[in-house]
């Protein structure tokens, strides 16, 4: 076998061995997942989260659930968002987040307008016309 042959197959083997004796999943994705807000509506809490998903060109996706979700190491949760939204710069940059009967939406700068927000640090307005920071 030659040298470099040899080499490859070495390297092959040792990532198997390697693969196989992982404790965690291995789920090969690039999502995070970060709370934003806890928000207190009526008698109900809300929980928005800020997801952000790719390698190299990132989307971002606004979730909103009614219980605390828990993620696991492959940023999976078995909690059910009751309310996803993608965030579409192409629109004009996002300054308001809004929660209106449960369901989420964006409101946007115009797009010549230099000034970018935070999209965890974004305004909230509920339908009860609370805002929170």
């Amino acid at each position: 076998m030659r040298p470099g042959k040899f080499a490859t197959v070495l390297f092959v083997f040792a990532l198997l061995i390697l693969v196989s004796c992982s404790k965690r999943d291995d789920c090969f994705i690039a999502d995070s997942v970060e709370k934003i807000k806890e928000i207190h509506i009526n008698d109900t809490i809300y929980f928005v989260y800020l997801r952000i998903s790719g390698f190299n060109e990132k989307e971002y996706f606004y979730e909103l659930y009614d219980i605390a979700p828990k993620f696991n190491d492959c940023v999976k949760t078995e909690a059910k968002a009751i309310s996803n939204l993608h965030v579409d710069t192409s629109e004009g940059k996002p300054i308001t987040l809004m929660i209106k009967n449960e369901k989420l939406s964006l409101l946007f700068s115009k797009k010549n307008e230099a000034t970018a927000v935070d999209l965890k640090e974004i305004f909230i307005e509920t339908n009860n016309r609370q805002p929170f920071y």
